[in-house]
């Protein structure tokens, strides 16, 4: 009575009050299990949701049938019904949480490339453009030093060398 808000009177002499309750994708699941356990004589194992008869609240329910042959191409289904509106809940949360984690991963992975093009470019342009003009002076001075001074000349290439490498 509190899953389906419907009397089990009201179910036992018109079962198609059930399938009135359910959503429309999922009464085409249902459906689908059910002829595939009039098929096969399978159980059903089926979860979907359906609109409380009174308040209209929308509620998840697990159902597990097991076809039995009443009489000559007749089935009848023994089973149970569950509420596992909660436990759902918390699944689509856990999914929706997960969704959100890759979109952050995805976000944080962006702005790391950012980051890293951003300074390779200010490497390039500030550092390169600074190491460019020291050259240019060390070979300026190196010209104008001359033969006089031979430790002067060698720290000079030593410098020249190093501006290269850096």
């Amino acid at each position: 009575i509190e899953l389906l808000e419907l009397p089990p009177a009201r179910l036992e002499s018109d079962p198609a009050a059930f399938f009135q309750l359910l959503q429309k994708p999922d009464a085409q699941t249902l459906a689908a299990h059910m002829q595939r356990s009039i098929d096969t004589l399978s159980p059903v194992n089926w979860e979907g949701r359906v609109r409380a008869a009174e308040t209209g609240i929308i509620k998840w329910i697990n159902m597990r049938l097991r076809p039995r042959r009443v009489a000559e191409g007749m089935l009848a289904w023994e089973g149970f019904m569950a509420n596992i509106t909660k436990s759902k809940a918390h699944e689509l949360e856990m999914v929706e949480s997960r969704r959100r984690m890759r979109e952050l991963t995805t976000h944080l992975e962006n702005a790391k490339e950012h980051e890293r093009a951003r300074i390779a470019r200010e490497l390039h342009d500030d550092v390169g453009g600074n190491l460019t003009a020291i050259k240019i002076d060390v070979l300026w001075l190196a010209e104008r030093l001359g033969p006089a001074d031979p430790n002067a000349r060698d720290k000079l290439g030593a410098l020249e060398s190093l501006v290269d490498q850096t």
